[in-house]
């Protein structure tokens, strides 16, 4: 079967990196965001010997990072205290939620916008979507995870380190 042609105004403006080899993550990139309590890395940040995967505890870090600069602009308090002449910071959230609803899953996507973009407690997530506790929180660490993820392997322009992404040079 031959692959589907895209129109040109319809190509995708972020598209996430198909396989883990086209990124190579390695200590220059997680040692500083891993937690030096983790189990599973014990601070180094990388999963196993020389694989080149990214532990849980850095792309959760990542991912916060991104929502805690999301919501100073959806605040409004990032226009205030600085001027920007490249990249808006309106663009920034927009390619946060645009990254966050193609990555995700629906089930996913819901928990998502309940919790971290509206801001409801795990108790009326939890109502609203007839979960329990423990699911919820369990599917709160893979949204984490896996937005960490594709936030820093996104392609062109990634939305993690966050300054990079405001003062890289745009073609």
């Amino acid at each position: 079967m031959a692959p589907v042609a895209h129109w040109p105004w319809r190509k995708p403006a972020l598209e996430l990196v198909p396989s883990p080899s086209a990124f190579v993550w390695d200590r220059t990139h997680t040692l500083a965001l891993a937690d030096i309590r983790c189990v599973h890395c014990f601070g180094a940040g990388l999963r196993g010997r020389n694989l080149g995967l990214p532990c849980g505890c850095v792309t959760r870090r990542i991912f916060r990072q991104c929502l805690n600069r999301y919501r100073l602009i959806d605040q409004g308090y990032y226009w205030r205290r600085h001027r920007h002449f490249g990249v808006m910071p309106e663009d920034y959230a927009a390619d946060f939620c645009l990254v966050s609803r193609r990555t995700l899953t629906a089930k996913q996507w819901a928990v998502f916008r309940l919790h971290f973009l509206d801001g409801q407690t795990w108790a009326e997530v939890c109502a609203q979507l007839g979960m329990n506790r423990g699911n919820f929180f369990h599917e709160v660490y893979r949204i984490e995870d896996r937005l960490g993820r594709a936030f820093r392997e996104i392609k062109p322009y990634a939305l993690h380190p966050i300054a990079e992404y405001f003062t890289k040079h745009r073609q």
